[in-house]
């Protein structure tokens, strides 16, 4: 039997493709989210697997973006139960906090029976869980669709709440693609780039990759410091000139 959606267009995840525009360096995430939109028509039983691992990725960079540890042997429900009491799942100051805060327990605990659900269906129809009997029927792309869905909107929830609410005074997450100015201001006052055989290499992905703390740092100050630099850039202007004059000095 071939199920009608199989001559649908393209599935995309709203929640998820949410999230890879707020943080477009989350490898992952994007890596993940791709391999499910693909799969839900092609490779139905692979998306049982990717979902699965989507909430747990989920899970667990919202953890590390607080600062809380985890086993890494804590199974989708546990991750999501330990996310959960951490995450502040409703806006402070809230007229009746008491009553939206049950009516969030009983979304979360939906949110719950939801991942239990992927899990077991990980386990049962999964491609990649635990193999199955070779001449077994796979479910289809409608079954699929269910689950992929499900981890988009639970994976879209819980970073949605974690960016909004999250506490202050945490560590967070320094993203080198979420800082475009300032990566271009480093570039420009050490022009010219780093180059290495005939590539070149941009000095602000160089300090991001190698001391990111020194990076950070470098951030925070231009952030608080927008007026440029008039040091750095006389410094630049020094060496521009200087290198225009051993440029002329070598034509004569």
């Amino acid at each position: 039997m071939t199920s009608v959606l199989a001559n649908d267009g393209p599935f995309q995840m709203a929640g998820a493709r949410g999230i890879l525009e707020l943080a477009g360096g989350a490898v992952q995430i994007r890596q993940q989210v791709e391999a499910i939109e693909e799969a839900v028509h092609d490779r139905p039983a692979m998306v049982f697997d990717l979902a699965k691992a989507l909430v747990e990725t989920i899970c667990k960079t919202i953890l590390d973006d607080l600062g809380i540890g985890y086993d890494n042997n804590f199974d989708a429900p546990k991750l999501l139960r330990e996310t959960l009491i951490r995450l502040q799942l409703f806006p402070s100051g809230h007229e009746t906090p008491s009553d939206v805060t049950e009516s969030i327990k009983k979304t979360v605990n939906g949110l719950m029976t939801t991942v239990q659900g992927l899990c077991d269906l990980r386990t049962r129809e999964g491609m990649a869980s635990h193999g199955r009997e070779a001449f077994s029927a796979n479910l289809e792309p409608v079954q699929a669709l269910l689950a992929a869905s499900a981890a988009d909107t639970v994976a879209g929830f819980l970073w949605n709440v974690h960016k909004s609410y999250s506490p202050t005074g945490k560590p967070e997450r320094i993203s080198y693609e979420d800082n475009p100015e300032f990566n271009d201001w480093v570039d420009q006052i050490h022009e010219p780039a780093v180059m290495i055989f005939e590539l070149p290499y941009k000095h602000s992905e160089i300090l991001f990759q190698l001391d990111r703390q020194a990076y950070s740092d470098a951030l925070q100050e231009h952030l608080s410091n927008p007026e440029p630099d008039e040091d750095a850039e006389d410094s630049l202007v020094d060496e521009q000139a200087a290198e225009t004059t051993e440029g002329m000095e070598g034509q004569s």
